[in-house]
């Protein structure tokens, strides 16, 4: 992983452009992608004309925190619509119009909280990346490259 990091650093690229890379592919890890984050992460660093290699650290790094992420959409999504999905439905008991409506009720929490979330932590994630970028690249370059000498 400091490899990856690594590279995305000694990359030559504009601070900014390497930040929301990051960010664009940390984010990704707001969805459930059942698998598909690291795809979606590349085609989204590569439309939106950002670092891909940048992406492919922000999705790897945020990838263990997926649990976290989604239960902050919903608790979010839930603070944000001021529904706070108290009811869970049995299938075979429940009309389909009351399953229908529970689930567009999940589907709105989820939805609200996806969007807040990713706003707030892509925006996090720019503003601290490129000050880090702008004043440490070179320091966090030499810390990188002593800890993959003493790993290696």
């Amino acid at each position: 992983m400091s490899d990856l990091l690594l590279r995305v650093f000694k990359k030559e690229d504009a601070a900014l452009r390497i930040a929301v890379g990051f960010a664009l592919g940390s984010c990704v890890n707001f969805l459930p992608t059942m698998g598909f984050g690291l795809p979606i992460a590349v085609a989204v660093a590569f439309i939106s004309r950002t670092n891909i290699v940048a992406a492919v650290a922000g999705e790897t790094l945020f990838k263990p925190l997926f649990p976290v992420m989604l239960y902050l959409n919903f608790k979010v999504g839930a603070a944000l619509t001021g529904n706070y999905l108290g009811k869970v439905f049995s299938w075979p008991l429940e009309s389909p119009r009351l399953v229908f409506q529970t689930c567009l009720a999940y589907s709105k929490v989820f939805v609200v909280g996806l969007i807040t979330n990713t706003v707030v932590l892509g925006a996090i994630l720019v503003g601290v990346l490129v000050v880090l970028l702008s004043k440490y690249r070179q320091r966090i370059i030499s810390l990188l490259s002593t800890r993959e000498e003493d790993i290696g």
